[in-house]
């Protein structure tokens, strides 16, 4: 795995900082799940292997990330109390287990009474998840007829509300094969689950909506022309709240700090071609920005090969946290059992009791 550099500036720091929390970065151009924290002198970055890392769920002490071929199940354990384990961080979340999918393109994810959600974009529906099948579809768009593995609308955006998915997106109301890139600037729709009604239309490529419960604030990315919004229930529409003049993919909210990931325009893409004459695409990295005055508070930039994100989001529990998966070169090194983590060594002499065993 080709190593990163990462920069900052003194206002994400202290937005990170100021927020208390470690955000969790998703790239898959780069098959990294990357972590960022912030102590009072520097922003600490860390990053764990996952194949084509795309969208992030969590629900207490899981994590599911969708990948290549599947969704990766990873497992919190506080580690604080372990001085062999916690020199570097509080929780540590190792990869427990993987459902294999196949290739379905997963979008976004969420983790709901221990059931996981996922955007399936090639099959145009959100699906559910479990041993005996690929996927179980259980909602798609009112004008999807069928489910077939040809990108009808590029539904990728999901929100849950009360435990179940209730909010959308899609970059087009296609019901023909890849028909979305027909009108990719300006086609793009923002959809309630329940109804199948389209909430807001003429949206130019939206992404990653976030419902907040505590303030029934409904927030989304227009990835085409760099625009954090707000959803108004009042009227009815999507107000722009934060102008980046980036292309925009991935949204985690804390308070009023919004963290946001923004990525390069693919050079080779004729796709996203117009978008080179609209937004900035020579950066790679994540803004954080203030919501109640829409003002960009700083940026932290990644250097090749980090050059596309499509997750961010935010680990429950205030604390340091680190990423183990399969694919990380220690991840044999470690035993879950019970609500603790036991790190094995390479020798018999270098390994920890097993707990509950003489």
């Amino acid at each position: 795995m080709k190593e990163f550099t990462s920069s900052y500036d003194d206002g994400f720091k202290e937005a990170l900082f100021k927020a208390n929390v470690t955000l969790g970065i998703s790239t898959y151009n780069a098959s990294r799940l990357i972590v960022a924290w912030a102590d009072s002198d520097s922003v600490v970055i860390h990053s764990s292997a996952i194949p084509r890392a795309m969208g992030i769920g969590f629900e207490g002490e899981l994590m599911a990330v969708a990948s290549k071929t599947g969704m990766s199940m990873f497992r919190r354990f506080n580690v604080e109390q372990d001085e062999t384990l916690s020199a570097n961080s509080d929780f540590i979340w190792l990869e427990r287990a993987k459902y294999q999918t196949g290739p379905i393109d997963a979008h976004d994810v969420a983790v709901s009474n221990r059931q996981i959600f996922a955007v399936n974009t090639a099959w145009s529906c959100i699906s559910i998840f479990g041993f005996e099948d690929s996927f179980k579809p259980i909602w798609r768009p009112a004008f999807i007829s069928s489910h077939s593995p040809t990108d009808r609308c590029h539904l990728n955006g999901m929100a849950l509300r009360e435990g179940k998915p209730a909010y959308a997106t899609a970059l087009g109301k296609s019901n023909e094969p890849a028909g979305w890139k027909a009108d990719i600037l300006n086609g793009g729709v923002l959809m309630e689950t329940k109804s199948k009604s389209i909430m807001a239309d003429s949206l130019s490529l939206p992404h990653s909506p976030v419902y907040i419960m505590e303030r029934n604030e409904l927030w989304l990315l227009q990835s085409g022309n760099g625009s954090v919004c707000r959803f108004d229930w009042e009227n009815k529409c999507v107000v722009p709240v934060v102008e980046t003049g980036l292309f925009i993919r991935g949204l985690a909210i804390h308070n009023q700090i919004a963290f946001v990931g923004f990525s390069q325009l693919r050079k080779s893409s004729k796709t996203f071609k117009p978008l080179k004459d609209k937004l900035q695409g020579e950066l790679c990295g994540v803004l954080a920005a203030d919501l109640n005055t829409g003002a960009i508070l700083g940026k932290m930039t990644f250097d090749d090969p980090v050059q596309e994100l499509y997750d961010v989001s935010i680990f429950p529990g205030a604390g340091r946290h680190l990423v183990v998966s399969e694919g990380d070169a220690n991840h044999g090194t470690f035993l879950a059992t019970g609500d603790r983590l036991v790190r094995v060594g390479r020798t018999r002499s270098e390994s920890a009791p097993w707990p509950g065993f003489s």
